[in-house]
């Protein structure tokens, strides 16, 4: 790995975090393994004064690199893998930014983003911050789809950009209507 930039960890003399996620322990000279959390994300054990603790890669990597996470926000994957925590697919984002950026659920049927069947009608529906920005019904998907971009479009260019984005994938892979 060229160019790998280490920094010391907050309050661990003994511990560097690198921008490419990687942990290492100096007294040693070894670098830390990982461990899975259950939930996809990638933790370490840092041991200050006997005592051990798991931390998580993702945030030591943010910490270090961008700063403590801001007041309302919380780490997110970029590229939705939550194992890859190379300091270029991190960042923090508001609670509503992150859950925009998340895997369609194994149940969705549509499959597209805020896009769902309604009886015989597609839904296109939309959450901001806790409030509820589109509840529509149409007669196509297409219309369900592009009415959701639209109205994501007014709250987060980058993520309607995104959306577009796999629906313009979704479109090209199949011929369902």
């Amino acid at each position: 790995m060229t160019d790998e930039i280490w920094k010391q960890i907050n309050g661990f003399n003994n511990y560097f975090v690198s921008i490419n996620g990687r942990v290492k322990n100096t007294v040693s000279g070894r670098i830390l393994k990982q461990h899975g959390n259950g939930n996809g994300y990638q933790r370490v054990d840092l041991c200050k004064n006997g005592q051990k603790n798991k931390y998580t890669v993702h945030r030591l990597v943010l910490e270090m690199f961008l700063g403590p996470c801001p007041d309302g926000e919380e780490a997110d994957h970029i590229d939705r893998i939550r194992s890859n925590n190379q300091f270029s697919n991190l960042r923090w984002v508001p609670h509503s930014k992150n859950s925009r950026n998340r895997n369609l659920f194994c149940n969705n049927q549509s499959g597209l983003r805020g896009v769902s069947k309604s009886c015989k009608r597609w839904r296109a529906q939309l959450r901001h911050q806790g409030q509820r920005v589109l509840r529509c019904t149409f007669a196509t998907k297409r219309e369900a789809a592009l009415a959701y971009i639209g109205a994501l479009s007014l709250i987060d260019e980058e993520d309607a950009a995104n959306v577009q984005a796999e629906y313009d994938a979704y479109v090209s892979s199949s011929d369902e209507e």
